[in-house]
């Protein structure tokens, strides 16, 4: 029997020492220092060249990624607050189109657009946003195959999360998307092209919610938790 086709996905070997840092930057040395909130991951402050970091490293308290050996940052992003943010692409290797990964600890496949905050403080700091690849086939009235979402129902977590980040970005508004076996560089395509702003909590260094600039919640909307994060941001 002909084993049916399936499509390459990526698996991650990515090794990353992350977490919340307060950094400091000497200018005149050209380095920095990182004292690390937990020292679990690192009992002594970290020394890094400027040059070994990102060009929007700045003085604060962040989550930070570094690399296995502590010898580069890769990312720095807010712990918590509320942001404005565009789509800057989706992650993928330099020179190639994004694919699906795949989380071999709990066997599900995902993608992660690459969001920039756009004002404020934290502008040109970027924030990945990590959503399960849940698409599946289905057919439209003329019989084409077009895409549809997986997994969804009453209890699903996942799905209403990537619905929720694609039309906000605007993927959807050029309407029914043409079912392929990696549809990540098409849906990378659309959100570019909407080039759509929106709000977004974070907390504890993630995306916690996102909001269009049309479904702005006002602060009675909100629980005491996020109107701290609401006023911590402004």
């Amino acid at each position: 029997m002909t084993e049916k086709y399936k499509p390459k996905t990526s698996i991650s070997t990515f090794e990353k020492v992350m977490g919340e840092a307060q950094i400091q930057i000497s200018k005149e040395k050209g380095k920095c220092r990182l004292i690390f909130r937990d020292k679990e991951i690192c009992e002594k402050p970290v020394i890094l060249k400027l040059e070994d970091c990102p060009d929007e490293v700045r003085e604060g308290k962040y989550i930070v990624t570094l690399s296995k050996d502590k010898t580069q940052m890769f990312n720095l992003r807010p712990i918590n607050g509320l942001y404005e943010f565009r789509t800057l692409r989706f992650s993928a290797p330099k020179d190639k189109p994004p694919v699906p990964k795949i989380n071999q600890q709990w066997n599900y496949f995902y993608f992660t657009p690459i969001l920039i905050i756009i004002s404020g403080k934290e502008e040109g700091l970027t924030v990945p946003y990590n959503l399960h690849y849940n698409f599946g086939e289905t057919q439209n009235e003329k019989g084409e195959s077009i895409v549809m979402y997986t997994k969804g129902g009453a209890n699903a977590k996942h799905t209403p999360l990537l619905d929720e980040y694609l039309t906000i970005a605007g993927a959807w508004e050029a309407g029914e998307l043409k079912y392929a076996d990696n549809l990540l560089p098409q849906l990378e395509k659309r959100v570019l092209r909407a080039n759509k702003s929106f709000k977004g909590i974070m907390k504890g260094g993630w995306i916690d919610k996102l909001f269009s600039n049309e479904d702005m919640p006002t602060e009675e909307d909100l629980s005491e938790e996020e109107k701290a994060d609401w006023n911590e941001a402004e």
